[in-house]
């Protein structure tokens, strides 16, 4: 179909030993989302060779964003169900079998933990998800990753990524928890983006003021402003001890405006005290 110059370093003792060749083409109207073959050859010191072909399924239109995903595994496609999900499960998209990877690679691990890297390239036409794009705290995009089969195998998520293509450039979004380890008989989850959580209404407290250790130390006063408590205007405040100790009231009198606590007599265990001021 194309041919181009091979660029790169040839030697495989860097720390990159890949080199990236895009091809961008038109996909005619009738071949949009149907599925072809493609092979990569090569020559060398006179030599022609191709790698094995892969089954690639052309784009059924304009993409809205790309997920990338690396799954390691020795045992991938008996062993990983994989999918990504959004709004909740309203839209899915599977991560496809190693035949669909875009690539493959040895990294560093035994065949027990993983040592082959499979990358995946899954597009996300425009118009199947565009009420969860962005992706966001209230619209995570989630990565599942099932484990199962052979008891002795298991592998991990090394990136998890979302492209989202705009007219003004590409934005990308980093998935966590990476690595994610897969386990055995279980489902194990990525999110777009990371450390999203359901958030809920906020709880209603008690306004006051709580600190510790008790500021009110042998031969110091605390005092602050306050509502006006009671008809003459006083208050307490409930002081205990840090060791679980019943609480005592301590009688309150206002100079100023304000409520200050008289001295407080005997051995000073400030270190040890709490103290809570209720409204």
């Amino acid at each position: 179909m194309d041919s181009g110059a091979a660029t790169g370093d040839g030697s495989l003792d860097d720390p990159v030993d890949r080199q990236v060749y895009p091809l961008t083409w038109s996909v005619p109207v009738g071949e949009r989302g149907a599925p072809f073959w493609y092979r990569v050859a090569w020559t060398e010191a006179g030599t022609r060779s191709a790698t094995a072909a892969r089954r690639f399924v052309s784009p059924s239109g304009p993409s809205a964003a790309t997920l990338l995903v690396t799954i390691v595994h020795n045992a991938y496609d008996t062993d990983v169900d994989a999918a990504i999900e959004a709004g909740g499960g309203a839209v899915t998209f599977p991560v496809p079998g190693t035949t669909a990877a875009v690539s493959s690679d040895w990294v560093d691990g035994t065949s027990t933990t993983g040592n082959v890297a499979w990358s995946f390239r899954i597009e996300v036409p425009a118009g199947s998800a565009d009420l969860w794009l962005p992706p966001g705290p209230s619209t995570p995009w989630t990565l599942r990753v099932g484990e199962g089969g052979f008891v002795n195998r298991s592998g991990r998520v090394t990136d998890y990524r979302l492209v989202y293509h705009l007219e003004g450039g590409d934005v990308t979004y980093t998935g966590g928890p990476m690595p994610l380890l897969t386990i055995e008989g279980q489902t194990v989850t990525a999110m777009i983006p990371q450390n999203t959580v359901d958030v809920g209404p906020s709880r209603t407290t008690t306004p006051g003021l709580r600190a510790g250790p008790n500021p009110v130390g042998a031969g110091a006063r605390s005092a602050s402003p306050r509502r006006r408590v009671g008809a003459g205007g006083g208050g307490d405040r409930s002081r205990g001890s840090s060791r679980g100790a019943r609480p005592t009231r301590v009688a309150k009198r206002r100079v100023r405006g304000i409520l200050v606590a008289p001295r407080r007599r005997g051995r000073a265990r400030a270190s040890r005290s709490l103290f809570r001021a209720r409204a």
